[in-house]
């Protein structure tokens, strides 16, 4: 027994402390801040999640609690930073500027914040605020700040931008003479440097520069600064950059430059098929936009206009070879169809350009749109060359086009482009019935954020057709639609214009649901109740699944509009007929929830 009661002891006191080590980790566990468990897995690896949850949690900025709330702020514009959200880092720049007027921050951290906006600038392009931000702030700034170091960087930065290559050079020179001792510069910096001396036809000191920096964005910039140094030849060039194409885990953002690197060679080399195969490639890639930080002079290189202006050269190139006249169209196009790709591509581009005859112009986009619907990613370069360019309307495009661009708008997802080229198209494509073409045009623009004008074509329909029950049950689809984006004004017009006289009776109580529905939704819980129980009886009289939901949903309307008595007949004659346990829990809650609500309501008339 002694030994037992030492051994009881012994366990109790090893439970206790166990006890007293977890109820400890507990209580360290429960004093972190989110800002401590963001920096840790699972959150570390979460930044849309992070950052919200800083949004909602972080402290208001007080004169007792500066540094705290830097720390929050920090972490914040640094999320903001990682997921691109440049627009919304200058809005609290722009937030926080209002407060700094009450609350005095460090001058290291009014920089940083400074610095961090005039950045969100930068990548916006918005190189006007960025510049009048870096003067003012270069002109009350103490010249022993670290901050200015990173802003004379940042403003070298905006006059690249600007294109304002003499202002830049300027300011580079300066920079160099004042920070001469700056032997650890950041590998972005030292990209900057080698930009601008690119730009001012210094490409050796440009290579020189970077030529031990393996990121692609500095091995992109060396081959081009090489080739102008007449250190390699473009065709080494362009072999060194086909070994890095053949890598298996090559991504878009580098890919990218390695096409641009091609693209400038061909247009030395004076190469148009070179031209538009590389054009094509960049404008398919979906990290060409990240191009102009790089390249500035990409971003008027690399456009559809370009490509239709590389086309219509080359193709003008093969004519005159060929010895055709301009304003022989036919030849031209006879000339197309038995013509090498690119070459047919381009002559058919002449055409689209330069015919005076609107048919053959529009044979020659259709045969164009033929060729580049058999090349990889094809509809991508339909929908840029054809509707991203400053040459063509779309009311100039033929309607099997639009039709394609529609698909494909629809199958990624862009139903903003889709309802834009739906919108004018009454008539369905060839082969299609024009009833389900209007009801996807109906739906595409509800998606789309044009409800009214979706709806419109949903009641046109209602009226000018008798409709089946399949195309009934298709139109409440759409209607549905309505109803799940809180359009519910919209959906009853919807519902109201079917005739109810072409409809079976299933289909009549199904309706009268929907409708009470949006009428719930919109608070006319009277006319709701009418409908849910005009809705709720079955045709053979039996108490089904939808008897039982349609009618508890009149109680619940009638209970909204305060018709408590009602609405407590309503449950107890459901809690009669009902032999599901489930059902039967949740509407004596009802009925208790009605009685204190009663009783609520007496208290409130008895007192005074």
């Amino acid at each position: 027994m002694f030994f037992l009661r030492i051994l009881l002891s012994a366990l109790l006191m090893s439970f206790s402390t166990s006890m007293f080590v977890m109820a400890a980790a507990e209580s360290v566990e429960n004093k972190k801040t989110t800002l401590d468990k963001i920096a840790v897995p699972p959150l570390l690896q979460l930044p849309d999640l992070s950052l919200r949850l800083l949004q909602q949690d972080q402290p208001p900025l007080r004169a007792d609690n500066r540094a705290h709330w830097m720390e929050w702020e920090r972490k914040r514009l640094q999320l903001m930073s990682q997921l691109g959200l440049w627009q919304d880092m200058v809005a609290r720049c722009n937030e926080t500027e209002g407060w700094l007027q009450k609350v005095e921050l460090p001058v290291s951290d009014r920089h940083w914040l400074v610095t961090q906006r005039i950045q969100a600038w930068i990548e916006l392009r918005e190189y006007d605020q960025a510049l009048r931000a870096i003067r003012q702030s270069l002109w009350q700034a103490n010249t022993t700040s670290e901050a200015v170091l990173i802003w004379r960087q940042q403003l070298i930065h905006v006059y690249l931008g600007m294109d304002n290559i003499n202002d830049a050079e300027r300011a580079m020179r300066r920079y160099r003479e004042d920070y001469a001792d700056q032997s650890n510069e950041a590998v972005s910096w030292k990209i900057l440097q080698a930009q601008l001396l690119m730009r001012v036809e210094r490409p050796l000191e440009a290579y020189e520069l970077i030529k031990h920096i393996m990121q692609s964005k500095a091995v992109a910039l060396s081959f081009l600064a090489r080739m102008q140094a007449q250190l390699l030849t473009p065709d080494a060039v362009r072999a060194a950059t086909q070994k890095i194409f053949a890598k298996p885990d090559l991504k878009d953002e580098q890919r990218v430059l390695y096409q641009y690197v091609n693209y400038r060679i061909s247009v030395v080399e004076l190469d148009l098929p070179g031209q538009i195969e590389t054009l094509e490639q960049l404008l398919i890639n979906p990290a060409r936009q990240s191009l102009g930080e790089l390249f500035v002079a990409s971003r008027n290189e690399i456009t559809a206009d370009q490509l239709w202006r590389s086309y219509e050269q080359y193709g003008m190139q093969v004519a005159n070879q060929q010895q055709l006249l301009q304003g022989d169209d036919a030849a031209w196009l006879l000339l197309a169809e038995k013509s090498p790709e690119v070459a047919a591509k381009s002559l058919n581009a002449v055409l689209v350009l330069q015919s005076q005859q609107a048919p053959l112009q529009q044979r020659a986009i259709v045969q164009l749109v033929g060729l580049l619907e058999k090349q990889t990613d094809g509809l991508e370069l339909m929908r840029v060359l054809f509707l991203r360019n400053s040459l063509l309307t779309v009311d100039a495009l033929p309607l099997v086009l639009r039709y394609k661009l529609i698909d494909y708008a629809l199958s990624r997802g862009d139903l903003q482009l889709a309802a834009r080229l739906l919108e004018a198209l009454k008539q369905p494509p060839e082969g299609q019935d024009a009833y389900d073409w209007n009801l996807r045009r109906a739906r595409v623009l509800i998606l789309s954020g044009q409800h009214e004008s979706g709806a419109v074509i949903l009641k046109e329909l209602a009226k000018s057709l008798t409709l089946t029950d399949e195309q009934i049950d298709q139109y409440l689809q759409v209607a549905f639609d309505l109803q799940a984006i809180q359009q519910h004004e919209q959906a009853l017009s919807a519902f109201m214009a079917i005739d109810l006289q072409n409809l079976s009776a299933k289909n009549r109580r199904e309706l009268a649901y929907w409708k009470a529905e949006s009428l719930q939704k919109l608070a006319r819980y009277e006319q709701a109740a009418q409908l849910y129980l005009e809705s709720a009886p079955a045709a053979d009289g039996s108490y089904d699944p939808w008897y039982h939901t349609a009618s508890f949903q009149a109680a619940e309307a009638m209970a909204e509009a305060g018709l408590l008595t009602d609405a407590r007949r309503q449950y107890l004659a459901l809690l009669n007929i009902t032999g599901d346990p489930a059902r039967q829990v949740v509407l004596r809650q009802r009925l208790q929830d009605l009685r204190l609500l009663n009783s609520a309501a007496k208290q409130n008339k008895e007192t005074p």
